[in-house]
């Protein structure tokens, strides 16, 4: 993974390093913003007014700074403008004289075919949105808990404390499903 020398190099302009990135995290961080948007259309433009943002203020980046970690946070912020935005105009009654598309399922619904798969997807969506977002961050997004910390503006101790009280959660709510020995 680029990471370090990715800020590194994308402040010194270099394109082949931010495609890199774009290749690397476009998937990942398509899933994370649709889960706040909903839809598909919805998510690919959050993520690239994250890649945007990356690239406009290259300069600004600290060096040693995680791309990864920024690019979370960048699409995070753009995603949750988008909630506002369509908030805003849903209480406006824009709706109304622009219908907006039927939102998409989500990706990750898509691939629940299984009753087991169903019974995950059903807790995670039943856990509270923090300890949601914290558990999705680390064990779908594979982000460290600074990382986390940094994408949610919380304690790292505090991503602990969301990311165990989810999994318990999740474990007494697929208890029906687990097998055990005895």
């Amino acid at each position: 993974m680029p990471d370090r020398d990715s800020v590194a190099a994308v402040t010194v302009r270099d394109e082949g390093e931010l495609q890199a990135l774009l290749d690397q995290l476009w998937i990942p961080l398509l899933r994370y913003a649709s889960r706040w948007v909903g839809t598909t259309d919805a998510a690919k433009d959050a993520v690239q007014d994250a890649f945007v943002r990356l690239w406009e203020n290259r300069d600004r980046w600290q060096p040693g700074s995680s791309p990864r970690q920024i690019l979370y946070v960048l699409t995070r912020n753009a995603a949750l403008n988008q909630q506002a935005s369509e908030a805003a105009r849903r209480r406006r009654g824009s709706d109304a004289r622009s219908p907006r598309p039927a939102a998409a399922p989500d990706p990750l619904d898509q691939v629940a075919h299984s009753e087991v798969d169903s019974a995950v997807q059903a807790g995670i969506a039943a856990l509270p949105e923090r300890q949601r977002e914290a558990v999705l961050l680390a064990r779908i997004h594979g982000l460290s808990r600074r990382e986390i910390a940094a994408t949610m503006g919380i304690a790292e101790q505090t991503v602990a404390n969301h990311v165990a009280a989810g999994l318990s959660r999740l474990a007494q709510l697929l208890r029906p499903f687990i097998q055990t020995g005895d």
